[in-house]
Protein backbone atom coordinates (compact mmCIF):
# COMPACT_ATOMS: atom_id res chain seq x y z
CA UNK A 1 0.00 0.00 0.00
CA UNK A 2 1.41 3.34 -0.98
CA UNK A 3 1.49 5.71 1.94
CA UNK A 4 0.90 9.29 0.91
CA UNK A 5 2.83 11.61 3.15
CA UNK A 6 2.00 15.18 3.75
CA UNK A 7 3.92 17.82 5.59
CA UNK A 8 2.88 21.01 7.09
CA UNK A 9 5.25 23.84 7.49
CA UNK A 10 3.39 26.33 9.59
CA UNK A 11 4.92 29.74 9.84
CA UNK A 12 3.48 31.71 12.70
CA UNK A 13 4.84 35.22 12.89
CA UNK A 14 4.36 38.20 15.18
CA UNK A 15 1.20 39.42 13.44
CA UNK A 16 -1.85 37.41 14.44
CA UNK A 17 -4.01 35.95 11.70
CA UNK A 18 -7.46 34.36 12.05
CA UNK A 19 -6.28 31.17 10.31
CA UNK A 20 -3.36 29.91 8.29
CA UNK A 21 -3.43 29.99 4.51
CA UNK A 22 -3.13 26.49 3.01
CA UNK A 23 -0.66 26.04 0.16
CA UNK A 24 -0.52 22.81 -1.86
CA UNK A 25 2.85 21.92 -3.35
CA UNK A 26 2.93 21.67 -7.13
CA UNK A 27 4.04 18.05 -7.69
CA UNK A 28 6.30 19.21 -10.53
CA UNK A 29 8.22 21.59 -8.25
CA UNK A 30 11.33 20.20 -6.56
CA UNK A 31 11.91 23.18 -4.23
CA UNK A 32 15.65 22.79 -4.42
CA UNK A 33 18.29 24.99 -2.82
CA UNK A 34 18.67 26.75 -6.17
CA UNK A 35 14.89 27.15 -6.66
CA UNK A 36 13.21 27.12 -3.24
CA UNK A 37 9.57 27.75 -2.53
CA UNK A 38 9.40 31.48 -1.77
CA UNK A 39 7.08 32.25 1.12
CA UNK A 40 5.18 35.40 0.18
CA UNK A 41 3.66 37.62 2.82
CA UNK A 42 5.56 35.94 5.68
CA UNK A 43 3.69 37.80 8.42
CA UNK A 44 0.69 35.53 7.77
CA UNK A 45 0.68 31.92 8.92
CA UNK A 46 1.04 29.27 6.20
CA UNK A 47 0.37 25.53 6.06
CA UNK A 48 2.28 23.99 3.16
CA UNK A 49 1.16 20.51 2.10
CA UNK A 50 3.73 18.49 0.19
CA UNK A 51 4.72 14.90 -0.49
CA UNK A 52 8.23 14.08 0.67
CA UNK A 53 10.00 11.42 -1.35
CA UNK A 54 13.49 11.35 0.16
CA UNK A 55 15.01 14.56 -1.19
CA UNK A 56 15.05 17.71 0.93
CA UNK A 57 12.73 20.57 0.08
CA UNK A 58 13.81 24.17 0.57
CA UNK A 59 11.69 27.17 1.51
CA UNK A 60 12.87 30.79 1.53
CA UNK A 61 11.63 33.55 3.81
CA UNK A 62 13.02 37.04 3.38
CA UNK A 63 12.31 39.87 5.79
CA UNK A 64 13.95 43.18 6.62
CA UNK A 65 12.51 43.13 10.12
CA UNK A 66 12.88 40.56 12.92
CA UNK A 67 9.99 38.14 13.36
CA UNK A 68 8.95 35.12 15.42
CA UNK A 69 9.28 31.87 13.51
CA UNK A 70 7.55 28.52 14.02
CA UNK A 71 8.03 25.41 11.90
CA UNK A 72 6.51 22.01 12.41
CA UNK A 73 6.06 18.84 10.43
CA UNK A 74 3.09 16.49 10.36
CA UNK A 75 2.28 13.28 8.52
CA UNK A 76 -1.10 11.94 7.42
CA UNK A 77 -2.33 9.19 9.77
CA UNK A 78 -4.04 6.71 7.46
CA UNK A 79 -6.38 4.00 8.76
CA UNK A 80 -4.66 0.64 9.05
CA UNK A 81 -1.21 2.04 8.24
CA UNK A 82 1.47 2.33 10.87
CA UNK A 83 3.87 5.24 10.73
CA UNK A 84 6.97 3.71 9.13
CA UNK A 85 8.99 6.85 8.37
CA UNK A 86 9.76 9.98 10.30
CA UNK A 87 10.88 13.31 8.94
CA UNK A 88 13.24 16.01 10.16
CA UNK A 89 13.92 19.63 9.31
CA UNK A 90 16.70 22.18 9.59
CA UNK A 91 16.53 25.97 9.62
CA UNK A 92 19.32 27.88 7.91
CA UNK A 93 20.29 31.52 7.61
CA UNK A 94 22.23 32.94 4.70
CA UNK A 95 25.33 34.71 5.99
CA UNK A 96 28.05 36.02 3.67
CA UNK A 97 26.59 34.00 0.79
CA UNK A 98 26.76 30.72 2.75
CA UNK A 99 24.15 28.68 4.60
CA UNK A 100 24.53 28.61 8.36
CA UNK A 101 22.41 26.10 10.29
CA UNK A 102 20.70 27.86 13.18
CA UNK A 103 18.21 25.22 14.36
CA UNK A 104 16.52 21.96 13.46
CA UNK A 105 14.65 18.93 14.73
CA UNK A 106 15.33 15.22 14.29
CA UNK A 107 12.11 13.34 13.56
CA UNK A 108 13.65 9.98 14.48
CA UNK A 109 14.40 11.32 17.98
CA UNK A 110 10.89 12.70 18.56
CA UNK A 111 7.81 11.15 20.16
CA UNK A 112 5.25 11.60 17.33
CA UNK A 113 1.66 11.77 18.61
CA UNK A 114 -1.75 11.46 16.88
CA UNK A 115 -3.91 14.55 16.44
CA UNK A 116 -7.38 14.97 14.94
CA UNK A 117 -7.92 18.16 12.93
CA UNK A 118 -11.63 18.85 13.35
CA UNK A 119 -12.11 21.30 10.48
CA UNK A 120 -10.70 18.91 7.87
CA UNK A 121 -11.87 15.81 9.78
CA UNK A 122 -8.42 14.26 9.31
CA UNK A 123 -5.97 12.47 11.60
CA UNK A 124 -2.27 13.40 11.53
CA UNK A 125 0.93 12.30 13.20
CA UNK A 126 2.43 15.42 14.78
CA UNK A 127 6.21 15.54 14.62
CA UNK A 128 8.88 17.97 15.64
Amino acid sequence: MRLALSTILALTLATAAPAHAPVVNNKEAAYSLEQPYVVDDPEHSKAIFSELQGAPQFYRITSDTPFRFYAGIMQAKLDGCEMTRTFSFDVYRVANGKLKRIDGRDGSDFDWWPWYEEYGKTWYWVGP
